[in-house]
């Protein structure tokens, strides 16, 4: 693994499923504008829904021009996705948002469709008691507790789930996918 910069510093929750963990700079100023600019785009015709189940939909797709703070973030991911998978620069990025009202979950699944090299989850809004991430299955498997500006790192290849909403509040988090 290259070397990660200290304000950008990369921790190993797990080294056998390759998790790691990392904090955004400046994340609080970052988080308000894409809450707002999320909220402001969501119901746009052009934005695109998907992985329907129980009821809601997993992954929304908002073009980057109404969040352009998404970009913030994405360049920090790749910085990171460089690193961990020792790539060169320019690894082509993918996002999504996941929207979770009270009650909502978000069903196991894996990101291993195309030629990901890492998957990410970075966190927006996370009202206390709002789920947990659940990497990994069985007794494989790691529960991370998500704050806002945190971001996780780990195979596209891992299963993981979110647990239901049990606050009172909608909960904000956008996946990425980063590879070749």
């Amino acid at each position: 693994m290259k070397q990660a910069s200290q304000k950008n510093l990369l921790i190993c929750l797990s080294d056998k499923l390759r998790i790691f963990v990392a904090e955004l700079p400046n994340n609080e100023k970052i988080n308000s504008r894409l809450y707002y600019d999320f909220l402001r785009a969501m119901d746009k015709t052009e934005t695109h829904r998907s992985h329907y189940f129980e009821g809601r939909y997993e992954n929304i797709y908002i073009d980057a021009g109404y969040v352009p703070e998404i970009n913030t973030v994405l360049d920090q991911v790749s910085h990171w996705g460089e690193a961990l998978c020792n790539e060169q620069p320019g690894l082509k990025r993918g996002f999504w948002f996941n929207y979770m009202l009270p009650g909502e979950k978000t069903l196991a699944h894996t990101h291993d469709d195309d030629q990901e090299s890492l998957s990410a989850v970075y966190y927006v809004r996370v009202p206390s008691d709002s789920g947990q991430l659940v990497l990994g299955s069985g007794v494989e498997s790691l529960i991370v507790e998500p704050r806002e500006g945190l971001t996780v790192l780990f195979p596209p290849d891992l299963v993981h789930k979110v647990t239901i909403n049990n606050s009172d509040k909608a909960r904000l988090s956008i996946g990425i996918n980063i590879g070749k």
